[in-house]
């Protein structure tokens, strides 16, 4: 998911654009609670997705760690299937540049 940095409240974090209804509340498979956090930021070992309301996610960020508003953040979901489903299309990216774009054909559907 690409999501934007929004506020910076002080030198060790950060809130972005997205929260719970795109990432969902899993950090495990099954509600096992095994990861620490809500998903990985992708090349940022030193920000942390670490806290999420619905529409908002708060980063932690390491010593350090250079993040302005404004900057643009890829993360990684814990759970892809939930992230998915609340969504009607998918951007298709291939080494960093969108190459299409897929409908998902079972959002909403409900049997």
């Amino acid at each position: 998911m690409l999501t934007t940095v929004v506020s910076r409240g002080g030198a060790d974090h950060a809130v972005i654009d997205a929260g719970t209804k795109v990432f969902s509340l899993d950090r495990g498979a099954h509600g096992l609670g095994l990861l620490p956090d809500y998903g990985r930021i992708i090349g940022r070992d030193d920000v942390r997705l670490a806290s999420l309301s619905e529409e908002h996610g708060w980063l932690k960020l390491g010593e350090q760690a250079p993040l302005s508003v404004g900057e643009r953040l890829l993360v990684l979901p814990n759970h892809a299937c939930a992230v998915v489903n609340n969504f009607d299309k998918l951007t298709v990216v291939r080494d960093g540049e969108p190459v299409g774009e897929w409908d998902i054909a079972a959002r909403g559907q409900v049997t």
